[in-house]
Formats: C-alpha cells, structure tokens, sequence
C-alpha cells in the first residue's frame, strides 16, 4: 500500500525544524525529495500558504 505524504506534512515538519527527521518518520522520501520540497516552498511561500489554508478550510466545512 502506498501512503500519501502531502507538502504540508514536509513542511510543518520544515517549519518546525524537523527536516532532517522527515526521512526517517517517512522512509519513502528520498533525502533529494525532502530537499526539493522544501525549495519549493521557500520559493513559493504565498501560493503554498493560500493551498494550505484552502485545503484547511475544506476539510473544516465537512
């Protein structure tokens, strides 16, 4: 079964300083995806922050 990890669970992880732990509480990333993850969201941080709250406020309504 494969399991789904979304870019808000690696970045809550990021912003809480756990990174470097991100491999380890999810063996399937790769170190290079958790990297690429994280670039992304330092460059997106706006758009990324609107997704994660639309998505919140999905989740809420139902």
């Amino acid at each position: 079964m494969l399991e789904r990890i979304t870019l808000d669970t690696v970045v809550a992880a990021f912003l809480e300083g756990a990174a470097a732990e991100i491999g380890e509480h999810y063996p399937l990333l790769q170190i290079s995806d958790i990297y690429s993850v994280v670039a992304y969201y330092l460059r997106h941080q706006t758009e990324v922050a609107k997704m994660t709250a639309f998505a919140y406020q999905r989740v809420k309504a139902n």
